[in-house]
């Protein structure tokens, strides 16, 4: 990653970041989920988001576009693509406790965009079975 891009982001991106940094409010509540947070995501995300700025900016650029809800789509991808990668398994079909957190995380970053009008509380249960099938393959 180019330094002076790391240490200069572009404005949309800095927008971005202060966003998924408030976010730790909504995972107060979760435990498992604040650690997913706390530990992995938060970082990687911030990563992500610098390294791919044109992404960003595409995304800044959508109708009704809302930062906080470009962060929330962006965990639950990652939270799912991990789940389903079978990399926090103990094996196959058993989660180890990262990837519980990791589970409980996804599950709250759903049901928040769910709030904000990105999907309805069908669309939640549809995604969460196909999740729990994709874990069950997955290890």
């Amino acid at each position: 990653m180019n330094l002076i891009a790391r240490l200069f982001p572009p404005p949309y991106v800095k927008e971005v970041i202060a966003s998924l940094n408030g976010l730790s409010t909504i995972f107060e509540e979760n435990w498992k989920a604040r650690a997913a947070f706390e530990q992995e995501m938060r970082g990687r995300i911030k990563t992500w988001f610098l390294e791919h700025p044109e992404a960003v900016q595409r995304a800044t650029q959508e109708p009704n576009y809302n930062p906080r809800v470009v962060c929330l789509e962006v965990i639950a991808n990652l939270a799912r693509d991990d789940l389903a990668s079978g990399q926090n398994h103990v094996y196959r079909g058993v989660l180890s406790m990262a990837g519980e957190n990791k589970k409980a995380l996804y599950r709250v970053a759903m049901e928040e965009l769910v709030k904000a009008g990105l999907g309805t509380p069908e669309t939640l249960r549809e995604r969460a079975k196909e999740l729990e099938q994709e874990i069950k393959e997955a290890g």
